[in-house]
Formats: structure tokens, sequence, C-alpha cells
């Protein structure tokens, strides 16, 4: 149904026809290679589109000036933004296309203030493309990760906040924060997220401030685009970003207690970073013993396609290829970490949907980076049996392992005897790789144990004169 309207208003919407049609096309070109890297920004601009769609079908006499102003004002706005975008993509052929389309349509949208004719428009209906269906075919979003993060989070008992914290080159990183005390940073592993820290963040708030974060390329923090292929290339963009994290929060030294992934990232952290670690603990560390490549080559042929799987660079892409039949995938080859959840609630669906969730985004920076790290089976290319036993004195560093775990506790025994600094070893009883929930009471116990230990050790120096470093004691 056409309208008649005021010339002001009708030659604004027809300025904003034009300019919302060059915009969709833009942004079209641009998320395809975009993604998440400025969640921010493309939330405004996504915001603009629709403002502006919404804005060609309004007929309302009464608000051709305030129109008039929220155009200008989004015209300039959203020049920012694709400015920011094109540059960080390389993109200066799409920004100077766009930047001579906002300048002619700018111009027209001033002179059209004293504008006195009037015509009937039809709002322009956008074509669809492929990118409007990929969503319905992978049934995920942030949105629903945030959802399912919180209901990951509902057992908790202990107040807590959640935030994203930005970092350097528009990354970010999601953070909880609970607890009051000395702060001990918890890194979870791979395919994970810091809700899987929920049975342990409430015992540890009792006597430190626990920060547990996503690692980017995982959970609700940044999957920006990475250009890197070596494992150095790997281990700098997790390192590099938590110490960005880091210094943006305000840390000085802390406790760093990381679990498989989150492990091997945690003691590559501290051979870069020594002094600021106060404590360092690997929990079922990922990438401590030599690799074994006889290994692979004596596996039956079936057993070599899944090393290949599992060393690929996106190894966790088939739960995005089969769509709405990831979650069912997801609940039936890892159900077993959600009747792990048994013993803290009765409903553990909201387990296997932050799983799923968790590993079902894109871009699949995590896994890339992963994928760089490691070789045949997943051995770390640069383990860390020859490299943890570089850490100098003064970081104290524990082992902690599921007794029944698949983690080469001998590797981690022999890296445990060859440290300089204080050091020890536990095993967890009735644990598997997973000790954080399978027993995470004892688990709890035993870090806040050691944590008493490392405190008291310092305390005990200090009082004699021996510590290093006086800021060691908090």
């Amino acid at each position: 149904m056409h309208t008649e309207i005021p010339a002001f208003t009708q030659q604004c919407k027809r300025v904003v026809e034009i300019l919302y049609s060059t915009s969709l096309i833009t942004m079209q070109i641009l998320m395809k290679q975009w993604y998440q890297r400025r969640v921010r920004d493309k939330k405004q601009a996504q915001l603009f589109l629709l403002h502006f769609k919404k804005g060609v079908a309004l007929s309302t006499p009464s608000l051709s000036f305030a129109f008039y102003h929220t155009l200008l004002h989004s015209l300039t706005h959203y020049s920012k933004i694709l400015r920011t975008i094109t540059f960080s993509l390389n993109k200066r052929g799409v920004l100077s296309v766009f930047s001579n389309t906002l300048a002619v349509t700018t111009t027209k949208v001033r002179r059209m203030s004293t504008s006195t004719a009037t015509e009937t428009i039809t709002p322009p209906t956008p074509s669809k493309t492929v990118w409007d269906y990929l969503p319905k075919w992978v049934p995920t979003s942030s949105s629903h990760l945030e959802q399912a993060e919180k209901g990951m989070l509902s057992v908790l008992n202990v107040p807590y906040e959640t935030k994203v914290v930005h970092i350097k080159n528009g990354a970010y990183i999601n953070t909880l924060k609970a607890g009051s005390g000395p702060p001990i940073v918890l890194v979870h592993g791979f395919g994970a997220g810091l809700g899987f820290w929920a049975a342990n963040i409430g015992a540890l708030s009792t006597r430190f401030t626990v920060y547990a974060i996503d690692l980017v390329g995982f959970g609700r923090s940044s999957r920006h685009e990475w250009k890197g292929k070596t494992s150095e290339d790997a281990e700098g963009l997790f390192v590099d970003s938590i110490n960005d994290w880091a210094v943006t929060v305000g840390l000085k030294k802390f406790t760093l207690l990381g679990h498989s992934l989150g492990g091997y990232i945690a003691a590559s952290y501290a051979l870069k970073h020594p002094t600021q670690i106060q404590h360092l603990i690997l929990a079922d560390p990922w990438g401590v013993p030599q690799p074994d490549l006889d290994y692979v080559s004596k596996l039956p042929f079936v057993w070599k396609v899944v090393a290949k799987m599992v060393t690929m660079n996106n190894p966790l892409s088939v739960v995005r290829a089969v769509g709405p039949y990831g979650p069912k995938l997801v609940n039936r080859f890892r159900g077993d970490i959600s009747r792990r959840w048994e013993i803290l609630t009765e409903d553990t669906t909201s387990v296997s949907s932050y799983l799923y969730h968790l590993n079902a985004q894109s871009p699949p920076l995590g896994e890339m980076a992963f994928s760089a790290l490691s070789q045949n089976l997943g051995w770390a290319k640069n383990p860390l049996i020859d490299r943890l036993p570089l850490l100098p004195s003064t970081v104290p560093t524990t082992f902690i392992y599921g007794e029944r775990t698949w983690m080469d506790i001998d590797a981690g025994t022999e890296v445990c005897n060859k440290m300089k600094g204080p050091s020890r070893l536990v095993l967890i009883k009735d644990a598997t790789h997973h000790l954080y929930i399978d027993n995470h009471q004892s688990f709890n116990d035993t870090v806040l144990e050691v944590a008493d230990e490392v405190h008291l050790n310092l305390a005990t120096e200090l009082s004699i004169g021996v510590a290093e470093d006086p800021t060691l004691l908090v």
C-alpha cells in the first residue's frame, strides 16, 4: 500500500533507501570475513541497518525533523564503524565505494530540508543471501551460549559477576569474578569454557578472589582473525592475550590454575612471565610428555583416521557441519560429561546445552590454534617435559592428576622431580581427567591446601629474610 507523505520526510526516505541498499551489500561483503572480530561494532552496525529498514516505512509527518537528525547522526556513526572494519580487513576498496556514496547521500539529505515535492515510494525489500540461512542450519548464537553459560553457573551458591574485558587489537576475554582475597586465575581446557569451573568457584572463593576466563577462541571470548601457523604462534596467541587481560584487570601477581590444554597454556605463561606467578597449579595438564610418533604408525587404520581428525585444523567442525543434529551428536558422544554433573544437579541438560553451544560457535579460532600446537593424535609439538624445569626457583609448582586419568602421570612425575623451585604432585582419588568435577570436593581441598602451604613457606622466608621478592606474600 502506497502512502502520500510530506516532501521532506519523503525525500529523506528515498536517500535512506539508497543508503540502506548500499549498506546491506557492504555488510554482506564484510561479514563473510569479519565474523566476530569486533562484536560491539557489529551489533551497532546491524542495529543501524534495522533502524533504517524500519525508518524507510515511516509516514508520520511529526517525525520529520527527528528523522532528519537521526539520519545524519547514524550516517556519521556508521561511517566510523565501517572505517574500523575495512581498515582491519584491509578492504580499502570497499571503504572508498561506501565513502563516496555516503558523501553524496549526506549532501542530498542536507539539501532536502527545503524540498517541496511529494511522491510515493515503496520500502525496499532486501534480497536473501546464504548467510541469512546459516543460523537456521546451525542452531546456535552468542545469545544461546550466554544463556547456556548462565545455566551452568546456576549451581553456584556465591555472588559472582561476569563481564567482557577488552584487550589489545579489538580482542576481548569473557571473565567471571567471585570472592575476595589473593587472586587465582582459572584456565579451562580444550572445547570447554569458564562454566566448567562451577563446582570449584564457590569453594575457592572462600580464600581467593577467583577469576575464571574463557580463552580467546573459546567460549564467549573473541574469535578474531588469526593467521598463525606454528606452535609458537599459537602459544603467543594465548599467552599474550592472558597477559593483556591481566594488565587490564590490574593483576600484578597471581596463582594460575590450568586444566588440560589450560594447564599447558598456564605453564607457557609462567615460562614467559615468571615474576607474575605466585603459584602455578597444573591440573591434569596436556602436552607434558615427548610425542611417541611410532605409536600412531602402529595403530589400526580406523584409529589413524581418528588421529587425523583430532589434529585437523578444525577438529570440532563436525559439530557445526551436522547443523540441527549437533546437540544430539554431542549428547551421544560426550554424554559422559553431562553425567559427571549429576552429583551437583538432577537436571544435566544445561551441561549438554553448554557443551554444544561452546563448540558450535564460529569461527573456530581456538581449534585452529590447538591444531597448530599439536601433532599426531594430540601430542604437543613443543612438550613441557624439558621446558618446565627451566622455571626459576621462585615459582612454586603443583601437579594434580586424577587417579584414573588417561594423561601420562609418569611424565608429570619426571617433570616434578626436575623443578628448581618447590614442587609436588598430588593424585585425586576416584577421578579421571575431569578431576575438577569427578571428585570436586577433594580437588577443591587440595588446591586450598597447597595454596596454604605456599603462603606459609613464603611467610617463613620473609620472616628470616630470604625471600627474593617481598610482594610474593599476599
